[in-house]
């Protein structure tokens, strides 16, 4: 088998026998295989060992790992965790606690070695039941593809890989291995105890489903394999299309332009949601099949003005034509509205106020020649041009945020008023660009909403002798 595994670690992992591993040892017969192994074929490494310190033989677990690894020559690494304490700290599993404090404490040893990869000893019969296990918790393609044998990125380093030579050996051939070379790992009580979920899996379920089909184990490695070798396709149909529609990214946001996204295969919207969370949250594990489709539901339905709450502190809305999945407080880009300054500006006439800060430019001009084309600028066709009535407007005119009871007659509008804040809801103005959107005002009335409408009392008629023209320009110099 030994060759079978030097080929394993050159081909299938990529491994470089000149620079140093750390390998994850516990002691038991798939992580000393291990070890003998590399050993044996001549690779550098650095044996890590953990204790989780959740039995009472533990201690001496570590001990011997530091034997064998004096016994080989080689540098020994250990670190004692009380991983209960973790588990409720962090309201985890035990099983989830062990993996987590697991990998953080190897991948910290290859961060201070510079180590080419972390190794650890999983097995055939680990893939088996990890499978099985995501599997009955729901899992998709990515989820039934099992663990790679090289793994980078992962969950703890972008740059060092996770590394697993021994996915393609069962138990059946490492426990002959350690046989055969007179090895003598450590024995885990713990693996025998059926209140853990994969152990159970191991000793009860396994079992049953060999009683309907005797090759279960070689049909779900199968599986994994054909996965393995074709989710790869479809990841990059999946990137191909993220850098087409995935307009915005940053800290805590990503944006697509909605009609691209809902113009999708519901296939290719649900690996889109599912990158979006997981490039916002890259710890998070479980991105579960009722979370994307909460998002999927939400593309379907199209509300502007509602919000999807998916999953830790994450949430999906629209604005205008985007559709954004977002972190609380995450500080999402302007998208072309215009931003009022921080403190309300002075309009004199004859004068130009301008917002270099905010890139847009309010200007004013005064005229008595527009009767020839009167009936066009009635109407006020631009909505970033106001023709007003002059000598009903009181000057200075004001440019600021809007104020609590602020309220408006759009063009249009024989009588009464809407509240702005209505009005901007009403025009599909994105929810968070309103309390900072520009009003220009004459004393207290608001007599134009750039790029939206003015004030019906302060539009140009028969009577109106002075027109004020009023133009924002979005081309600061």
């Amino acid at each position: 088998m030994l060759k079978k595994l030097q080929k394993i670690f050159q081909h299938g992992c990529w491994l470089d026998s000149t620079r140093i591993s750390v390998i994850g040892v516990s002691g038991g017969p798939d992580s000393v295989c291990l070890l003998d192994a590399l050993h044996r074929s001549g690779y550098s490494l650095v044996v890590a060992h953990l204790n989780h310190k959740l039995r009472p033989e533990s201690a001496n677990d570590a001990l011997y790992v530091e034997g064998l690894s004096r016994q080989f020559g080689l540098e020994f690494t250990c670190k004692e965790v009380d991983v209960r304490s973790y588990a409720a700290a962090h309201s985890l599993s035990i099983e989830e606690a062990a993996r987590e404090v697991r990998y953080q404490f190897l991948f910290t040893e290859a961060s201070r070695r510079n180590a080419q990869a972390v190794l650890v000893a999983h097995t055939a019969d680990d893939q088996v039941e990890t499978i099985l296990m995501h599997w009955l918790r729901g899992a998709g393609m990515e989820g039934l593809r099992g663990m790679p044998y090289r793994q980078l990125p992962n969950a703890w380093s972008e740059a060092i890989p996770l590394v697993r030579p021994l996915l393609g050996i069962s138990r059946k051939e490492i426990l002959a291995y350690c046989q055969e070379n007179d090895l003598h790992p450590v024995t885990d009580a713990s693996n025998l105890d059926q209140t853990y979920f994969r152990n159970r899996l191991r000793h009860e379920l396994l079992p049953y489903l060999r009683t309907y089909n005797r090759g279960i184990d070689a049909h779900i490695l199968n599986l994994a394999n054909i996965l393995q070798y074709e989710e790869p396709l479809l990841v990059e149909l999946v990137n191909q299309t993220w850098q087409r529609i995935a307009s915005f990214r940053g800290p805590g946001f990503v944006g697509f332009r909605r009609p691209d996204l809902q113009g999708l295969p519901l296939g290719m919207q649900r690996r889109l949601i599912r990158k979006a969370i997981a490039l916002i949250k890259p710890g998070l594990r479980d991105i579960t099949f009722q979370v994307v489709e909460r998002a999927v539901n939400f593309l379907a339905g199209g509300n502007p003005e509602r919000q999807v709450d998916l999953a830790a502190g994450i949430r999906i809305f629209n604005e205008a034509e985007f559709t954004w999945l977002a972190e609380g407080g995450a500080q999402l880009p302007v998208l072309g509205w215009l931003v009022s300054p921080a403190e309300a500006l002075q309009l004199e006439r004859g004068k130009t106020c301008e917002i270099r800060a905010a890139g847009w430019r309010l200007s004013l001009h005064e005229t008595s020649d527009f009767r020839p084309q009167f009936q066009a600028f009635q109407q006020n066709p631009d909505a970033y041009q106001a023709w007003l009535d002059a000598d009903r407007l009181v000057f200075p005119l004001t440019v600021r945020r809007r104020l609590p009871g602020d309220r408006i007659q759009p063009l249009g509008m024989a009588h009464g008023s809407v509240k702005v804040s209505d009005y901007m809801m009403n025009v599909k103005l994105p929810r968070r660009a309103r309390a900072d959107y520009p009003l220009v005002c004459s004393q207290e009335d608001v007599v134009w909403i750039p790029g939206y409408t003015i004030h019906h009392a302060y539009r140009i008629t028969d009577q109106t002798r002075r027109a004020a023209h009023l133009v924002v320009n979005r081309e600061v110099e």
